[in-house]
């Protein structure tokens, strides 16, 4: 059995128990949402019947239950979750309550993709977003949406800054 990634997650201090969210802080993180999602997009290549919905099923377990270990899960698409995380973990240490934001940052961008209409709609921005063929173009993921910050928690004000954001960051990855 080896290491669970607990172990490889720091404690949380005063400092990181204050982040709220990722919101304006995502290049801070972009190791761990970058090997979390491309994980993510590796499993739905090899396996077209995934949807948003299995995503998030995943994410929210693996969220509720990392401390159990890897042994504790026995969905394929979790155990990549959990390895992927702690290889990000082991080069870049982050707090535990910085990875449950890590995590929540994943959900709100999936229910981010609702508006389009797909079961896919997260994943198939995945699959843009890093350069592989999808279904949907780019276009189609920068129409105009409103952020619920259901999953990420968001304040009114920050949630309200973001729709503000939206056009001024159309260079920067967009959630």
């Amino acid at each position: 059995m080896g290491a669970s990634l607990a172990d490889f997650l720091l404690e949380d201090t005063e400092k990181t128990t204050k982040l709220k969210s990722l919101y304006k802080k995502e290049e801070k993180y972009a190791d761990f949402l970058g090997s979390i999602e491309t994980g993510i997009l590796s499993f739905y290549h090899e396996n077209k019947k995934l949807t948003d919905a299995d995503v998030e099923k995943a994410i929210k377990n693996a969220r509720a239950n990392y401390p159990k270990g890897t042994d504790f899960f026995k969905a394929p698409l979790e155990q990549m979750i959990l390895e992927a995380s702690k290889l990000a973990a082991k080069n870049r240490p982050i707090s535990r309550h910085e990875y449950h934001l890590v995590l929540s940052y994943i959900l709100w961008s999936i229910s981010n993709r609702n508006w389009l209409g797909s079961d896919t709609a997260y994943l198939d921005w995945l699959v843009e977003f890093f350069g592989s063929e999808g279904e949907n173009t780019e276009e189609d993921y920068s129409l105009p949406f409103e952020p619920t910050p259901k999953d990420e928690k968001l304040t009114t004000k920050e949630s309200e800054d973001f729709a503000k954001d939206k056009t001024a960051n159309s260079g920067k990855r967009k959630r």
